[in-house]
This record gives C-alpha cells, structure tokens and sequence, in this order.
C-alpha cells in the first residue's frame, strides 16, 4: 500500500534527499533534478525507485517536476544501472536511510501523541 503517510512528510523526505544527494555528487541540490550528467541522472533514477515504495509515480512528478513518463522510465532503468554502477548503490543506500529515519520519526511523534491522549488504565 502506497501513501499510508501524509504528502508534507514525503515533501520533507524529498528536500533532505536533495540535501544529501547533492552533497554526495557534489552538485547544487537543483541540478539533481536538470543537469544532464551521470551522477544526477543515477541520482535521478534512485530517487524515482526509492520514493516509488512508498509513493505513486504521479506523486513523485509532482515532488520532482519530472514528468511521469520520465519517472517511469527511471524506474524501469534503475535495475540494470544498479548492477553497473557504485555510485547508484551509493546514493541508493543513502535515499533509504533518510526515507527510514523521516518515517521512523514521524512514527514516533504520532505514536507520542496518541498516548498522550489516551488515559492509563489502573
């Protein structure tokens, strides 16, 4: 099941790849999304494969501002490009570890909140 969290914790999750993409590849943020060279376009296809767990593909164009189809076809690529490059297992494994850690924290607020609610039975 896709989209079982809010858009705006997806919109966070995206900006902190930007963030940490860009830093690995060691281009400005808005380049991921336009420059034209392999890294970004690695970046570009692990990103649309790693949101893809967890989101639509339209909702993936919406955040990245690729089209759909290009967000299809990302995907389609990823897995042969993942077999051949490092950097694409790189930044693969560092897409998951903030998709993790925004949901795990997200988990944890909520799961907070609800209890603070509730009253403890004695």
């Amino acid at each position: 099941m896709k989209n079982i969290y809010p858009m705006k914790l997806y919109k966070r999750i995206f900006k902190e790849i930007l963030k940490s993409v860009s830093e690995e590849v060691e281009v400005a943020p808005e380049e991921l999304i336009t420059s034209k060279t392999e890294d970004c376009f690695c970046a570009r296809m692990a990103m649309c494969h790693c949101l893809s767990e967890h989101i639509t593909d339209g909702e993936i164009s919406r955040l990245t501002g690729l089209s759909q189809q290009v967000v299809s076809r990302n995907k389609i690529l990823y897995p042969q490009r993942q077999r051949q490059s490092t950097t694409i297992r790189i930044i693969t494994r560092i897409i998951n570890e903030t998709i993790d850690t925004h949901i795990t924290a997200y988990k944890q607020s909520t799961n907070i909140t609800q209890t603070e609610g509730s009253h403890p039975t004695t």
